[in-house]
């Protein structure tokens, strides 16, 4: 199968390409290596991100530099979430962040939207949103909030085991119901739309990046929230943790009816009312 995807992509491509473009990935992953061990985890070290024209600081905990953490430490990380970002917000905007992770994404968007403007973040992974409660405060934004919650059953809990550094156990866990018998931390779920309206905030802008918790968030949106405010919308496609029934397709035909334009831009779906 991975001969089959390598002879397809020498085929498309040419040699020369194909060449470039491989030991482009070779080169890359030698640099990673390379700045990993440079970089060396330090609990708490602040790094200075520059992303374009926006600069500010982060740290990462204990976590290892590598990867999509070493990405965010380069300024690159997912340049075409970024680009969306940077291209639709403007100053006075509100925005609403469901899976703010670290806060690299959260930073741009309160640069962008200025000191008229307002971000609320969700994270619900408890060592991740430590992480990003902690890079709010290192860095100048006061227009930044963030609540420790995850979308789903309102009533109901997810399960971490206690030094989770990402999501999907618990994800698992809570779709499968099981449970965990000590050692975890138990964080609530909200019906996004209930939690708005209490909340008293309006976003013009609701960015997602949930792991296919983006049903549950776009069906509770529906209900209301999207029809008195229509707000612009940007989820990351997460379409290998979609059911046949609720995919990718189901989502883009319910926002279809509420009079929302949907365009897919890489990874991600743009949607927006003319």
């Amino acid at each position: 199968m991975k001969f089959n995807y390598i002879y397809k992509k020498f085929k498309d491509i040419g040699f020369l390409l194909f060449f470039i473009k491989a030991m482009s990935v070779l080169l890359s992953k030698i640099e990673e290596k390379i700045i990993s061990r440079k970089l060396s985890p330090h609990k708490n070290k602040d790094y200075e991100i520059e992303v374009n024209d926006i600069n500010f600081k982060m740290s990462f905990s204990d976590y290892k530099i590598k990867g999509a953490i070493l990405e965010r430490i380069k300024g690159v990380r997912e340049i075409d979430t970024t680009t969306l970002i940077k291209s639709i917000l403007r100053s006075g905007d509100r925005v609403l962040e469901i899976g703010g992770c670290y806060g690299y994404f959260t930073m741009l968007m309160a640069w962008c939207v200025g000191d008229k403007g307002k971000v609320l973040s969700i994270e619900g992974l408890p060592r991740n949103f430590d992480i990003l409660s902690s890079n709010i405060s290192k860095n100048n934004f006061d227009n930044i909030s963030c609540h420790n919650f995850f979308v789903g059953s309102e009533g109901t809990k997810i399960k971490f085991p206690k030094e989770a550094n990402h999501p999907y156990e618990g994800i698992n866990n809570y779709k499968n119901n099981i449970s965990l018998d000590d050692n975890f931390d138990e964080i609530n779920c909200i019906n996004i739309n209930n939690f708005l309206y209490e909340k008293n905030f309006f976003p013009t802008h609701i960015f997602m990046d949930i792991e296919g918790f983006e049903v549950n968030a776009i069906e509770q949106l529906s209900e209301k929230f999207l029809i008195d405010y229509s707000p612009t919308l940007v989820f990351e496609d997460h379409s290998q943790f979609y059911t046949k029934e609720k995919n990718l397709a189901y989502l883009r035909d319910k926002l279809h009816k509420l009079g929302y334009e949907t365009r897919k831009i890489y990874g991600n779906i743009l949607c927006f009312k003319n």
